[in-house]
């Protein structure tokens, strides 16, 4: 009996041993990723923080008119097709539109939309997490709300830096004109 009890005990302390390495090995990652993020944009932080503050200054309404063509491609990288700027467009009070379209679109683009504040750390976390994993980008993080941003105030480089920038802007977009108050953030 003594030795059933003795084996199942150096069991259990092996199991121990081995979560006990696994959240050792998870810290040491976690801390490392945190580090090479300090490192890597802290020396540029006070400069983004600068350029969040500018945008969020000069934002308005207005800005979320399209002033550019909207040009479109087929697979093989071919311009099929111009969605004009002009005047073609009519933009709508989100009260004008329907709301299974506000919900495909939220289901499909940014499930927590009406849960967080302007930006997402799971999604993040997600999509660093499949980086990691496949060692190439395979998925957003980003909400509607930083992809407004992104498309409004920012360029499409795929930088630490924007995306540092478009946290720091999200909350304020959201503060400044809502999730509900205009056509653009449905």
């Amino acid at each position: 009996m003594a030795l059933k009890s003795r084996k199942r005990k150096k069991k259990a302390h092996i199991v121990v041993r081995v979560l006990k390495s696994i959240l050792l090995g998870l810290m040491i990652l976690i801390f490392a990723a945190v580090g090479f993020v300090f490192f890597k944009v802290f020396p540029d932080l006070q400069s983004i923080q600068q350029h969040a503050y500018e945008t969020y200054q000069h934002m308005s309404e207005d800005d979320f008119r399209l002033v550019t063509d909207t040009e479109i491609f087929d697979k093989d990288d071919k311009q099929i097709g111009v969605i004009s700027s002009g005047h073609r467009y009519v933009y709508v009070s989100t009260d004008d539109i329907s709301p299974w379209i506000k919900k495909a679109y939220i289901a499909q683009e940014d499930r927590r939309f009406y849960s967080h504040h302007g930006w997402d750390w799971m999604a993040i976390l997600r999509a660093g997490v499949s980086y990691v994993k496949h060692r190439r980008v395979t998925q957003g993080g980003s909400t509607i709300t930083q992809q407004v941003i992104k498309n409004t105030y920012l360029t499409q480089e795929r930088s630490l830096k924007r995306k540092i920038t478009e946290i720091l802007l999200a909350p304020q977009l959201e503060k400044k004109f809502g999730k509900e108050n205009h056509g653009v953030l449905l």
